[in-house]
Parts: structure tokens; sequence; C-alpha cells
């Protein structure tokens, strides 16, 4: 007899590999580019025909901002059924161009300087960079208000002058580097505070300029600015008595500081060489004008205008008064102010 073996043998396929295409390919978009899902569009078929069900993912993913040039974008899909179809990966190239960049306008935007010691003058933050976000360079040019030449030097200028800033906005991922017109802006002369101004007095006949005048003048930062001082008419006479007479303060940095006007009190004394002398007159030995008069006092006769009938002695506001056509009667009229008398009827003979 013989033995017959049965049994049931079973097998198992392989499975289908999804047909993946993805289209266009490549596909070109123009910076700035952004990956979204008008590119994410690969599919998978059957190798019979008819899509796959299933799902994809792709790296970069949606939302990836994508580089000037050749992007490679993966895509993977999963089938829902992986008894039957294997999961499947397919390679896209994203291409983007470069944009046309933009020729921004650079302007500057110039404030109010003053000359106060310290770098003065448009920078950074006054530069409007028309929509560019690159960076800023700036140089300035010009002279001091002496006529020194200054720049080109990317550091602001500190003398008083006139000047130009140049600012270069350099070149980002949408502009050209481009620059502004010179620009110009000025740097104006400082304005002194003169305080405490005293003078010292003089005596009747000298002029101002025999006056010492001193004083503080300072800066807009409180600071003492060091200069000379002059009176304005130094060649003034003035008067017995005391006024105020213009002054000016001229500051040693003239290049920085404007000259500053003010006023100064000054006291004028009687001269001793108008007092004693007619005090010692003999005026009865005066017998004709003016000789006489010149002779005992000791002052000359002056020229110039003089009230009818007065004779002008060589000091301000001395003056004789002829009350006749003869020299027997005189009148002597003082200064005001210098502590002498009216001395009246002085007998010529």
């Amino acid at each position: 007899t013989s033995a017959t073996n049965s049994g049931t043998l079973s097998t198992q396929s392989a499975l289908s590999t999804p047909i993946l295409s993805w289209t266009p390919s490549p596909i070109n978009l123009n910076a700035p580019a952004v990956l979204s899902t008008n590119e994410l569009t690969a599919s998978a078929q059957a190798p019979t025909g008819g899509p796959v069900a299933g799902s994809w993912t792709y790296s970069p993913a949606a939302g990836s901002s994508l580089s000037v040039g050749t992007n490679a974008v993966v895509g993977t899909f999963v089938p829902t059924d992986l008894n039957s179809y294997s999961i499947g990966t397919i390679t896209n190239q994203i291409v983007v161009a470069a944009a046309t960049k933009l020729n921004p306008t650079v302007t500057v935007n110039v404030g109010s300087y003053t000359y106060n010691g310290s770098l003065q003058g448009p920078g950074v933050n006054e530069v409007n960079k028309g929509g560019s976000t690159g960076g800023i360079t700036l140089q300035y040019g010009g002279s001091s208000s002496t006529g020194a030449v200054y720049g080109p030097s990317s550091t602001p200028p500190t003398d008083a002058g006139t000047y130009t800033v140049l600012a270069t906005v350099a070149e980002d991922a949408n502009y050209n580097q481009a620059s502004s017109s010179p620009t110009a802006f000025t740097i104006a002369k400082g304005t002194l505070v003169l305080s405490g101004i005293t003078a010292t007095g003089i005596t009747q006949g000298q002029t101002l300029s025999a006056s010492t005048i001193s004083g503080t003048a300072k800066n807009a930062a409180g600071a003492n600015v060091a200069g000379t001082w002059s009176y304005q008419n130094p060649s003034n006479s003035p008067s017995v008595g005391t006024g105020n007479y213009n002054v000016l303060f001229r500051p040693n940095d003239s290049e920085n500081y404007n000259s500053a006007n003010g006023t100064a009190s000054v006291t004028v004394t009687p001269s001793a060489a108008f007092v004693q002398p007619l005090l010692a007159a003999n005026f009865d030995d005066i017998t004709s004008v003016p000789n006489d008069v010149q002779y005992q006092t000791g002052l000359p006769i002056v020229s110039g205008a003089s009230p009818a009938g007065w004779d002008k002695l060589g000091l301000d506001a001395l003056w004789l008064v002829n009350h006749g056509t003869t020299a027997a009667n005189w009148a002597v009229m003082m200064p005001a102010g210098n502590n002498m008398t009216l001395t009246s009827g002085i007998n010529a003979n």
C-alpha cells in the first residue's frame, strides 16, 4: 500500500508600486517665493490605471521660503492600502528667479545745529531709505566758518561752518544700492551771554579807550569763553558824570562764537588841570578877551560852537560870558556835578 500526503500552499504576492508624478517639472517662481499648495501637487496612479488613495507629505513643507536658484522638494506618498501598494517618494525642482530689484529714493532730513563743542549733523536716524533694509554709511564734507576744509570723513563736523552729507544705503534682497544727493547743512556760531560788566573811571578830557572793561561771557552750556573787551566808540571823550556806553566782546574763538554787545557804566571826574588853575586865576587882571583869560587860568581858548556871547575854554562845559563890549563884566559857568561854585560879576579891571 502506499500513503498519500495532502496540504494547502499559500503565497504572498508582491506589493504594487504606485506610479508617482509631479508636473510641471521644474516649477518656476519669482522671488520672493514661498512654497504653497499651488506647487505641492504630486499624484499617485495604480499600474493598472486609476488613482491610488493615500496621503502626501512634503519637505520642505508649505509656507517655507525658497532661495533664489534651484530648490529640491521631496514628496512622500503613503498609500491607504499598505497591503497592496508600497510607499513611494518623488522629487521635483522649483527654480526661483531673482526679482528685478528697485532703486530706492534716499533722502536726508536736516535739523538745526549750533556750535556746542560736540559732533553735529544728520545721522543714520535722519536718513529715509526709501523702503530698503540695507545698511547706511554717511560721508561728510565742507568748510568751517574760517574756510578750513573739512572731509571727506565718516565723522560729523564739530566747528561752525557749512557742510554736506552724502548717505549711501547698501543693496538688500529687493533694492539696489543707492545714495542721496549731497545734502547741505549748517552749524551756526554760538551766542554768548554777557554779565557782570564793569569799567574803570576816567578823567575829563580822556577818551573811553582809557577805561578798562571787565566782565563774563558764557556760552549756552554756561562755560566761560575767553576774549577781549572794547568800546564801540573808543574815541569818545564824555562829559563829567556817569553814563552808560556801548561795549563789544570779541571771543578769541571767533570761528565758533559771535561777538556780543553790552553796556558799561563809566564815571568821568573833573581834571585837576581844569580846576586848580581856574581857582588860582587873578580875574582882576583880565583886560582883554580872550588872551588874558587864557593867561590867567592856564587854560587855552578852543574853537567850536558855543552860545552867543560865550567863549569856550579848553575843557568841556567851562564858559565865560561877556555882558558888554568890553571885558568889564564876566561870569564863569562850571559843568554840572564838579562841586565848583558859579562865579559871576567878575570885574576885569
